[in-house]
C-alpha cells in the first residue's frame, strides 16, 4: 500500500473516505443491538454513548479531509465534489446517532406486531448501509486498478442493489405509517408522534445511503 500511496495520489483522498465509512459500519453494527435492548426495556445509555463517540470520530475525519484537500495537488478531483460527497456520507452516521437519541428520550411499550415491523425496517436499513460500505471499499480497488472497466462495472452493480433495498425500506415504513394511523385512538398522540419520527429517521438512513452511492460516479470521473 505504501507504494500505491506514492504512485497514486488519488488514494490520499480515498483513504479518509474509507476510514469514515468503516466508522459508519461500526455504528451500524450497534443498530440491531440498540433496538433489541430498547424493546427489552434494558438500559441503552452505553450503546447511545458508543454511537455518539463514533459520530464524533467520523466528524473529525470529515473535517480533516476538508481542511487537507488543498494540499492534494496531484489529484483530478474537484474539491467541491469531495466536500459534498463526504458531507453526505457523514449524514448516515448523523442519522444513526439521531435514532439512538430518539430512543433514549422516550420509553414506549410497543406491541409485538410493531416491534417486528421496526426490526424488519432496521435489518433492511442495515443491508442498505452494508451495500454502501461495499461500494466505498471498491473505490480503493478502482483507483489501484487505474480505473479498470471491470471494477467500475462492479461498482455500478452495487448501486443497483442499494436501490432495490430502498424500495423495501419504503414499503416497511408505509406499513408502520398505516399502523400508526389505524391506532390513533388507542395510544397517546405523543407516543405516536415519537413512533412516526423514529420510523422516518431510520428509513432516511437508507435514502441517504442511496444518495451517497449515486454520488460515486462523480468521484470516478477522471
Amino acid at each position: 500500500m505504501a507504494i500505491f500511496k506514492k504512485l497514486l495520489p488519488n488514494v490520499k483522498v480515498i483513504e479518509p473516505i474509507i476510514k469514515h465509512a468503516q466508522i459508519i459500519e461500526k455504528a451500524m453494527m450497534k443498530f440491531p443491538e440498540l433496538f433489541r435492548a430498547y424493546f427489552g426495556f434494558k438500559n441503552i445509555d452505553e450503546i447511545v454513548k458508543e454511537i455518539t463517540n463514533l459520530e464524533r470520530e467520523a466528524d473529525k475525519i470529515k473535517e480533516r479531509l476538508k481542511s487537507s484537500l488543498d494540499n492534494y495537488h496531484l489529484t483530478p478531483f474537484e474539491r467541491s465534489t469531495i466536500v459534498l460527497y463526504i458531507h453526505n456520507q457523514d449524514k448516515i452516521i448523523d442519522l444513526i446517532e439521531d435514532t439512538s437519541k430518539l430512543l433514549y428520550l422516550n420509553n414506549f411499550e410497543m406491541p409485538e406486531e410493531l416491534k417486528n415491523m421496526l426490526m424488519e425496517l432496521v435489518e433492511e436499513v442495515k443491508n442498505a448501509v452494508d451495500v454502501f460500505e461495499d461500494g466505498v471499499r471498491r473505490l480503493e480497488r478502482i483507483f489501484i486498478s487505474d480505473f479498470s472497466t471491470r471494477e467500475i462495472e462492479a461498482e455500478k452493480f452495487e448501486m443497483e442493489k442499494v436501490e432495490g433495498l430502498e424500495d423495501k425500506v419504503d414499503e416497511i415504513t408505509l406499513k408502520i405509517g398505516r399502523w400508526i394511523y389505524s391506532n390513533k385512538e388507542n395510544y397517546n398522540p405523543i407516543d405516536l408522534m415519537f413512533l412516526r419520527n423514529l420510523a422516518l429517521t431510520v428509513s432516511e438512513i437508507a435514502d441517504v445511503s442511496q444518495n451517497v452511492v449515486d454520488m460515486i460516479p462523480s468521484i470516478l470521473k477522471k
